[in-house]
């Protein structure tokens, strides 16, 4: 298991993460519905690019896992701050605003995993 591009994704996550509880914070009561889903799939998307390559299942789980725990971390420190916000994407949603972070988190760790693990096509 190559560990650097594992670092890199978790950089990644780290940066996003950052990003989503300062924005959120200084714009009280705004909600960034798609951080989540950034945040879970900037860990393999990271790493993949700091690779050069595509990454194997372990690196691919692992840089993922990096992601969950960083949505995860976002929404304590801003729900511990009292910065949560309560409007969702659509009216009277299942969950709210935790169960949208969760769905977009798992959503964007999905997506990142899909995209470290296979490799594009290549044009003609």
């Amino acid at each position: 298991m190559r560990v650097a591009p594992i670092i890199v994704g978790a950089i990644a996550v780290t940066v996003a993460t950052a990003a989503w509880v300062i924005i959120t914070s200084i714009a009280d009561g705004t909600t960034y519905h798609l951080f989540p889903l950034l945040i879970g799939a900037s860990g393999p998307v990271f790493a993949r690019y700091a690779a050069g390559d595509k990454l194997n299942g372990i690196e691919a789980l692992v840089s993922a896992s990096d992601g969950a725990i960083g949505w995860i971390v976002g929404w304590a420190l801003l729900a511990s701050m009292g910065n949560w916000p309560s409007s969702t994407v659509f009216a009277d949603q299942p969950g709210g605003v935790g169960g949208e972070t969760v769905a977009l988190g798992l959503a964007g760790g999905v997506i990142g995993i899909l995209y470290a693990l296979f490799r594009p096509a290549r044009r003609r």
